[in-house]
Order: structure tokens, then C-alpha cells, then sequence
């Protein structure tokens, strides 16, 4: 059967383009293509033929779920309001709490040692508690906190009271305004400063008031009152003749005099006697000027083993002196002696017990520099006084401050079998060298020179 489609051509019907009629309306029909379906203001309903069924874009769920166990899939909850009342979750802040309200129970992580966590700071992590389940807190250690004002019990327990041991205190790190914890000595006593800016007034209290010196002295700023009697009579008790201390105050002493007593003092010199007998004087020096004659001075015996100074005026005539006398010069003339013995140039010359003759033998022939005499030490410098020199041949000799050193003499010019001899005739050498350095002999060609000088070290 051949039908003309709507405008078109005519369709013939064939295995693969069937043409279908349902006289009954309940056989389900194939449809090609698209089909467009009203639901004509009712419901209609789609069976997923045990397959699936994709819908491009949002669906929108009018009643409410099924119960039972479906899995639904994936549901993304937009926002989740919990109700506050007893068998909800949720529970509003200030609200009174019931005694069988529903909650969600508060999980912790077991941590029985604590260490550094992965999650960063900011991020959200758990709680932690121990084997014990204890949590985990820092801050406070544990203890009962008191009333102030309350009777302390038999066995209280509270926090310790740490303090830090600083036996020598000084200036801390911490500044003004900062936080710092107190500091015991090495006893465990708390440091403690005195109000040295206002006056702290010390009272008895109606008792006896002891002040210790510990073994040093007590200075009273001001007057003593002493409110008890005071013994001012010396007797035996008042003297300690044995070990210890007196037991007794001696104020005064009071000498008799015509009409009363005064006061032993700087101004009433208590006096002293013999008593027919005699008074010894220890380590004291008399002094006292005599006046008058001879005929009626006191004579003075001095003992022969005394070590004391006396003084012998001659009354401008003369004394007469018993054997030998020994003057002591002033700094003048010793200064005067002095530089007889020394030149400011070239120190202590003549030859003394410590700086004796020497010489010392010349038989050199090297080219250049020869040492005569070595060094003689810190401070101390040769100084020549003659010279003996004879040349096996041609060259020129000189004597020098050190190898290679300043000369002390020009260079003398020698021949074969020729020489020389000098010396210095006086107190005055005729050349010093420098100190602590050597002497030396330059030659200007490599011929024998023979002879000696003879010289002293002086400082």
C-alpha cells in the first residue's frame, strides 16, 4: 500500500518502512524521530523499560522522597536547618536543657604522645586525648581554688609556687611593663627590696626590742636616752681580769678635789706617783729642751745599747769626737763624685769590679766583614781603648758598629808588612759602640791582619 506523504511524494510500504495500524489503540507503536508529547493539563508517566532515562537539565521534585533504601545517587544539599527542640539535633544557645534531650556524641583521637601535627596552623583538625581519655589541654596545673576568707582545711591542695634561683641578683632582660617571675637565693628565700625612699617606723609594741650587730657596729643617727640607772662607781666587779668582756659600763671617773669631785677629763689630767718608788715608761721618746747652766742641768745617762736618736748641739763652739766619724754627703756633692766616674755620653768607662781589662786577638783575613768581639748583652757596649794592627799585604782596614754597621773609624790604608799602634792615653776611649751590638773589623781584600785591642764593657 502506497500513501502520498503530506506534500510529498508517494510512499511506498516496505519491510523497513511498515506501515502500522492499531484498530485496539494498545499495541505500543515504533516511532522514528522525534515525538513531542503534551501531558494535556494531567500527569504522564515514564517507564525506564529496566534501562535509564537522561534528562538534560534540572528536575525539580514537587512531594517528598520515598521511603525505604533507594540509593538516590549524588545529592547536593543546598543549605540543612535543624530544628532546636529535645529530639533534634540542634539546639539554640541559652536554651535550658532537658534531661533526656538528643545529641550527637563528641568523637577525640587517641595521641598518647604529642607531636607536631600535619594539618598547618588555620587548618581544622581533631581533638586528642590520652590512654586514659583525658584531653589533652595545656595552661593550668590542677589543684583546688579557695575563697578568700575561708577556713583552711586540714590537707588543701593547690598549685606550687615556682620561683627562680638567682643567687647574685642583677639588671634583667625584661623591660618596664614586662612580665617576670620572682627570684630566691641560694637558701630559697624570696628577694625581697627595702622602701629606702620612705621611712619605716620600727616600734616595740609596748616590749623589748633587740637589735643585733652581727659582730660590727650600730651608728645611732640622733640622741640615746638610757631610761634605766647606770653603776658610775668603779669597782672590782667592773673589770674583766679574765677572759671575756666586762660585765659593767664605766662611764667616768671622778678625781677628788677641795670642795667636791670633777670629772677626769682632757681639761682635769688625772695625775700620778711613784709613790717613793719609780715609773717605767715603754717605747715612749722624753722630750724636753734643757735651759741653764751646766753647773745645774740634769745629767743623763744614756745606756750603751740604746737605739734611739740624739741630738748633740755644740752651743756654737765645738765637739770633740772619739774616733771615727762618718759624714753623709749631700745629693749635690754625690751628684758632683758621681760625674767623675760617668760621662753622660758613653755611661761607667773606667774599668770597675764588674767591667774588668779585656783584649781580645786579631787574626783575621776575610773579605768584608770580621767579628772581633761579640755582643755583650742588653745594655752593655765594648768600648776600645788601644789598637795593635800589622797586614800581611794591600788592603784597607775599619772598625764598624756591627757587621756591615756605622764606622767608628775611617778606613786606614795598609801594605805589606805594614801597621800601626794607638791608644787612647786617658779617661776617654777611643771609640764606644752601640749597645748589645758587636765589633767589627771590615777588610777590603782577603789578606792576613794581625794584632790585638784591649777593651772594657760598659753600660
Amino acid at each position: 500500500i502506497a500513501l502520498p506523504s503530506s506534500g510529498g511524494a508517494v510512499a511506498g510500504g516496505t519491510s523497513t518502512n511498515p506501515i502500522r495500524i492499531d484498530p485496539t489503540g494498545t499495541t505500543t507503536q515504533p516511532v522514528s524521530g522525534t515525538v513531542t508529547v503534551q501531558d494535556g493539563g494531567s500527569s504522564i508517566s515514564i517507564d525506564d523499560g529496566g534501562s535509564s532515562i537522561t534528562i538534560d537539565g534540572s528536575v525539580s521534585i514537587s512531594g517528598s522522597l520515598p521511603s525505604g533504601t533507594n540509593n538516590i545517587g549524588d545529592v547536593d544539599v543546598v543549605s540543612v536547618i535543624t530544628g532546636t527542640g529535645a529530639t533534634n539535633l540542634g539546639k539554640a544557645v541559652d536554651s535550658i536543657a532537658g534531661s533526656t534531650d538528643v545529641g550527637v556524641a563528641l568523637l577525640a583521637v587517641r595521641d598518647d604522645a604529642l607531636s607536631t601535627l600535619t594539618p598547618a596552623d588555620g587548618d581544622y583538625t581533631h581533638l586528642r586525648v590520652n590512654s586514659q581519655g583525658a584531653l589533652h589541654v595545656t595552661g593550668g596545673g590542677g589543684g583546688t581554688e579557695y575563697v578568700v576568707n575561708d577556713v583552711v582545711p586540714t590537707n588543701p591542695t593547690g598549685s606550687t609556687f615556682v620561683i627562680e634561683r638567682d643567687d647574685v641578683l642583677s639588671t634583667l632582660t625584661e623591660v618596664e611593663g614586662d612580665w617576670t617571675n620572682p627570684r630566691a637565693n641560694a637558701r630559697g628565700a624570696l628577694w625581697v627590696e627595702l622602701d629606702t625612699t620612705n621611712a619605716v617606723p620600727i616600734t616595740d609594741n609596748g616590749g623589748t626590742l633587740s637589735i643585733d650587730d652581727g659582730g660590727n657596729s650600730i651608728t645611732v643617727d640622733g640622741s640615746v636616752s638610757i631610761s634605766g640607772s647606770v653603776d658610775t662607781e668603779l669597782t672590782t666587779d667592773d673589770l674583766d681580769t679574765g677572759v671575756g668582756t666586762d660585765i659593767r659600763a664605766v662611764v667616768g671617773l671622778v678625781m677628788a678635789e677641795s670642795g667636791g669631785g670633777v670629772l677626769v677629763g682632757s681639761s682635769n689630767p688625772l695625775p700620778i706617783s711613784d709613790n717613793g718608788g719609780s715609773i717605767t715608761i715603754d717605747n715612749s721618746t722624753l722630750s724636753t729642751t734643757g735651759g741653764g747652766t751646766e753647773a745645774s742641768a740634769l745629767r743623763v745617762t744614756i745606756a750603751n745599747d740604746s737605739t734611739g736618736v740624739i741630738s748633740v748641739d755644740d752651743n756654737g763652739g765645738s765637739l770633740t769626737v772619739d774616733g771615727t766619724v762618718t759624714a753623709n754627703l749631700s745629693s749635690t756633692d754625690n751628684a758632683v763624685l758621681d760625674s767623675i766616674d760617668t760621662n753622660t755620653s758613653f755611661g761607667t768607662l773606667l774599668p770597675t769590679s764588674t767591667s774588668q781589662w779585656k783584649s781580645a786577638v786579631i787574626n783575621h783575613s776575610t773579605l768584608g766583614d770580621n767579628t772581633i768581639v761579640p755582643a755583650q748583652g742588653a745594655g752593655n757596649k765594648i768600648a776600645v781603648w788601644s789598637i795593635l794592627l800589622v797586614s800581611d799585604g794591600t788592603t784597607d782596614v775599619r772598625f764598624e758598629d756591627g757587621a756591615g754597621g756605622t764606622a767608628l773609624t775611617g778606613q786606614i790604608p795598609l801594605q805589606a808588612r805594614e801597621g800601626f799602634s794607638i791608644s787612647s792615653g786617658g779617661f776617654v776611649p777611643l771609640f764606644v759602640g752601640s749597645a748589645n751590638t758587636l765589633l767589627n773589623l771590615e777588610l777590603s781584600a782577603a789578606v792576613n791582619v794581625h794584632g790585638f785591642i784591649s777593651y772594657t764593657v760598659v753600660s
